[in-house]
């Protein structure tokens, strides 16, 4: 979602900036462009304070213009912005106040643009009642509009939801409204997404006709496009359908092709799942030895570089560092930061000396990097010591016999299996590794580690993140890659999660890991 959000918010900057043309000089308009034009390639590779901080710059130059559009537009793409970097506030803010102009000057296109961007907001928390009401706002405004891409983007944003809060008919129904358009506009690529979309929505019901069906139509129209990432899903997912109907040398036979794939595009994600595939497939093949080895290549792929001792000594350890250490450090860091910024208005107010200013934002400025570069200086630490992110633990009643045991088995099943970096992971899944209940799991959670299940969990995936980040045989992995390798499902919650638990953002650490390193 966050792909889609991006790029129609690259196309209607320009389309506006377009619109917008004849309020401005010949060389205002080039310099807006060009200022545009820097700030969605920050915006792309993800530098999004720096894209930030250009579109306010260009939102101040034009808002005391009449390019009511632009305005809003501009206000969009500052929300998008702290949207990807996590900061939901002030995306919302932003968008809200996008929402305003677009409302006063009857912007209808841009209206529905930005009740789409806010429920992709609320979809991106996990608030999907909130995130369905303006989903629907925006397939109102769209259909006032008459723009028939938005429409289907919307009733696809609209089965997304119902999917996720099981109402499977619903989710059909709309499914099959965007598929309609889409087929009229003949968009391919929108037309596979739509069928793979209903192949899981069937897979998930048990409905397996249904689901090959929809999953083969995908994967006739991604092998036109060349959509080699949208192959390895469709591959994978027509493998576990027929693993489902026990049709295990189909099964097997796609995803052998799957794996193939994924090998020479360097998909870690799907190869990952491919070896848990063959694994499933080759025990239920009643081919043990096979079914280890896959097992084996998986355990492998998401163990090799992570390998910590979590015994109580080190979680009694890392709670007295996180708690003692860290955040006391955090703290006075904090409090420096704030007095020279203090000092900085001061000397600004008496003096009105430019020399003077530059030297003192100077020295903030290497104060900042400084007290930055010693968060990244701890985490590291703590990696090397293989301390993990765990809160406060809690004293277990000692005559509870069931808690104790569980307690051991989440122990060993965390140590040993590291369940928490498969993508969706949730606490049905671990009471059913546990053999116990959800009920059971989430309260000694909270009693014995002071968080709920996903906090728990974040925390676990962080600490496995921030090896990956220090290991110099993954410098080449994106940021997104780090996300799935590391159980998240999207870049922009773990940007969030890294740097709630670690003080700093992923590319910061990347950036001045080697200068603590060396």
């Amino acid at each position: 979602m966050h792909i889609v959000k991006f790029f129609l918010s690259l196309f209607l900057s320009i389309f506006f900036l377009i619109e917008s043309k004849a309020q401005f000089s010949k060389t205002e308009y080039e310099a807006l462009k060009k200022e545009i034009d820097k700030a969605e390639k920050l915006g792309g590779s993800g530098k999004y304070a720096e894209a930030i901080e250009i579109y306010k710059a260009m939102f101040a130059l034009v808002q005391n213009t009449d390019s009511a559009s632009l305005k809003a537009e501009l206000l969009n793409d500052i929300g998008l912005m702290y949207d990807y970097s996590a900061d939901y506030e002030q995306a919302l803010n932003h968008y809200l106040n996008a929402l305003k102009i677009c409302e006063k000057y009857n912007l209808i296109k841009q209206k529905a643009h930005t009740y789409n961007n806010i429920g992709a907001l609320f979809f991106l928390q996990s608030k999907y009642d909130d995130a369905l009401s303006f989903f629907e706002l925006s397939l109102k405004t769209e259909i006032i509009a008459e723009n028939e891409q938005g429409k289907a983007q919307s009733y696809e944003n609209i089965g997304i939801i119902h999917k996720k809060l099981s109402r499977f008919d619903k989710a059909e129904s709309f499914y099959l409204d965007a598929f309609e358009i889409y087929k009229n506009l003949q968009d391919s690529v929108s037309i596979a997404g739509i069928f793979h979309n209903l192949g899981e929505l069937f897979l998930i019901q048990k409905k397996y006709s249904k689901a090959l069906e929809f999953f083969i139509s995908a994967f006739e129209i991604e092998k036109k496009t060349k959509y080699l990432e949208s192959q390895c899903y469709t591959l994978n997912s027509l493998s576990e359908t027929y693993l489902a109907i026990k049709n295990y040398n189909k099964a097997e036979e796609l995803c052998r092709q799957s794996l193939t794939l994924s090998e020479n595009i360097k998909f870690i994600d799907q190869k990952k799942y491919s070896y848990e595939l063959f694994s499933k497939i080759m025990e239920e093949k009643s081919d043990f030895s096979s079914a280890l080895k896959y097992y084996k290549l998986f355990k492998q792929l998401n163990d090799s570089i992570f390998n910590t001792d979590k015994d109580q000594k080190f979680e009694e350890l890392h709670v007295k560092y996180q708690t003692e250490k860290k955040e006391n450090t955090i703290a006075r860091q904090n409090a420096e930061l704030a007095n020279e910024k203090n000092k900085l208005l001061f000397v600004i107010i008496l003096s009105f000396i430019f020399v003077g200013f530059s030297i003192a934002l100077s020295i903030f400025h290497y104060r900042k990097m400084r007290a930055y570069k010693t968060l990244v200086q701890l985490n590291i630490e703590i990696a090397e010591k293989n301390l993990p992110l765990a809160t406060k633990i809690k004293p277990i009643d000692s005559d509870n016999e069931t808690f104790i045991a569980i307690r051991k088995q989440l122990s060993d099943l965390m140590e040993t299996e590291k369940p928490y970096l498969k993508n969706n992971f949730s606490i049905d899944d671990l009471a059913d590794a546990l053999e116990t209940n959800s009920k059971y799991i989430s309260k000694i959670i909270n009693d014995y580690c002071g968080s709920n299940f996903s906090t728990y969990i974040n925390k676990r995936r962080i600490e496995y993140a921030r090896t990956l980040l220090l290991n110099p045989d993954y410098d080449n992995l994106t940021l997104q890659a780090v996300a799935e390798m590391s159980g998240f499902g999207n870049r922009a919650t773990f940007i969030n999660a890294f740097k709630k638990y670690t003080g700093v953002t992923p590319s910061y650490f990347l950036t001045h890991k080697n200068e603590i390193l060396l």
